[in-house]
């Protein structure tokens, strides 16, 4: 007898609310009221204390109480783990894309440069120590063979991270490029048919790969995301499979219920690999960053900010208070910092759309007004060529473009 796949409506039954879940949740509203004692008993000594030293009690606004409640929110209210979410990393991308172009690469120590730096090597080149986004002097000074292509063209790797992203879209429409070598893929939609007996083992590594979170015997959480989760490692391999067959590029995957943990651990294990990460490994994902930078979603404008207030760690993020984050941010900011560093992401897998424009930039050292000219003389009529190539490439997109830039 064949195995028969569960069917979305089937899904929509598992997803419903457990035993355990409504249990959770009403232990949650017990800690929410008695958090609303405490805060109201906090508020009472701190206007007895003032009018001990005679001072007029401070008003507290229901803001602020509001506040003051709100620093454990994150904690009362359950994180939603319905989603089934892929991230796609490819491995050291524009050195591939070089390998795949020339085989005669591969077992070659291979570094990508773009003027005066390599912006990445092969894992060849990275075993014998040398890392990427290092000066070309330094590279050359630690592997002396190392082999370079100029890699200011970015015009093959646009077209293959395009195939890329191709591929992922014949699975479901909701993907959401990230860069060229990037690619959120949503597949809440279809992973339905992957939950079977058939399927019923994990593909690809565990977070953390202790054999207890390989061997779940049920589900801890109730909702059903053990079964999409394993579901969806299934679904992930497929995917990275047909880039290979159809691009010759490997990648690597996190599948995880929110973009924010599948994009955390798609690196962890490399090259070629994926990773799956349950909901309850949240707090061991978060902990594994140390640095508040670390968090995608937390730019180097808004760790220096968190610097500013002695915010430098996860932890130090965690344990931060609303009230202190909204000192220099607004309420929706502070939640969301604090939903980060717990691991907590609700953002939504947006589809790429087609361009709205088409643009081209380089940047130089500074120098002269002379040397300035003489490098712009030198570099505007191939830029133009770079740019006309860009909007050809968009053609089969359907990009309608008004007009090129003539540059002086």
């Amino acid at each position: 007898m064949g195995t028969k796949a569960f069917n979305s409506k089937v899904l929509k039954e598992e997803s419903r609310p457990s035993i355990v879940q409504r249990m959770e949740n009403q232990e949650r509203q017990k800690k929410f009221e008695q958090k609303q004692k405490e805060v109201e008993k906090e508020i009472r000594q701190e206007q007895r204390e003032a009018l001990k030293q005679g001072i007029r009690p401070k008003f507290v606004t229901n803001k602020e109480k509001s506040l003051r409640m709100a620093e454990d929110e994150w904690a009362l209210i359950p994180d939603q783990h319905q989603r089934t979410i892929v991230h796609i990393d490819v491995d050291c991308f524009y050195a591939q894309v070089e390998m795949v172009r020339d085989p005669s690469l591969r077992d070659k120590p291979l570094g990508i440069k773009q003027k005066n730096l390599m912006v990445t090597s092969n894992y060849v080149a990275r075993s014998m120590g040398v890392k990427k986004s290092m000066w070309i002097k330094d590279a050359v000074k630690i592997l002396p063979n190392l082999v370079f292509v100029d890699g200011s063209d970015l015009t093959h790797y646009r077209q293959f991270s395009t195939e890329i992203s191709a591929v992922a879209q014949s699975f479901t429409p909701n993907v959401e490029r990230l860069g060229l070598d990037e690619n959120y893929v949503d597949i809440t939609d279809i992973v339905g048919d992957y939950i079977s007996p058939e399927y019923s083992a994990i593909e690809g590594h565990v977070f953390g790969d202790k054999e207890e979170d390989r061997k779940v015997l049920g589900d801890p959480c109730g909702c059903g995301c053990l079964q999409r989760l394993t579901a969806g490692s299934h679904l992930a391999k497929k995917i990275r499979q047909q880039i290979l067959e159809t691009t010759g590029i490997t990648c690597c995957a996190g599948v995880a219920h929110n973009k924010l943990l599948a994009k955390l651990v798609s690196g962890y294990y490399k090259p070629n690999q994926q990773t799956v990460v349950f909901p309850w490994q949240a707090h061991d994902v978060m902990e594994s960053l140390k640095q508040a930078r670390s968090i995608p979603g937390i730019g180097s404008t808004t760790f220096k900010i968190l610097e500013d207030l002695n915010i430098s760690t996860v932890q130090e993020l965690q344990n931060a208070s609303l009230s202190t984050l909204h000192t220099r941010f607004d309420e929706e900011t502070s939640k969301r910092l604090k939903d980060l560093s717990y691991g907590i992401d609700e953002g939504l897998v947006r589809k790429s759309g087609k361009p709205q424009s088409i643009g081209l930039e380089d940047a130089f050292k500074k120098t002269s007004k002379q040397k300035s000219w003489d490098l712009t003389s030198q570099t505007h009529q191939p830029a133009k060529g770079r740019l006309k190539q860009k909007v050809k490439e968009r053609k089969p997109q359907r990009l309608k473009p008004k007009a090129l830039l003539n540059l002086m």
